[in-house]
């Protein structure tokens, strides 16, 4: 890492940014969609913060899809939005 001397102040101030911290600001309905062999946005970085929301919400998990999107989601978003989208 170039400027390790600031590596503390960086990793103070992305924390400030993770998902996890801004869980309980989520209000409206959710619904995501996790791939399990997504290497971008894994499981175990989507979890902690989908169970930390505490609003309605639905998670579909898909276990051979990667980081890209799946029609059959699409389905279910416009489903969940026609659903709670007033």
């Amino acid at each position: 890492m170039q400027h390790q001397d600031k590596r503390e102040k960086v990793l103070s101030t992305l924390a400030h940014f993770d998902p996890l911290n801004l869980a309980e600001d989520i209000t409206s309905p959710i619904v995501l969609n996790i791939g399990m062999k997504d290497d971008v946005c894994p499981y175990n970085t989507i979890m902690p913060v989908f169970e930390a929301i505490r609003t309605t919400k639905a998670v579909f998990v898909y276990p051979e899809l990667g980081h890209e999107p799946i029609a059959d989601f699409n389905v279910h978003a416009f489903n969940w939005l026609a659903r709670y989208l007033v």
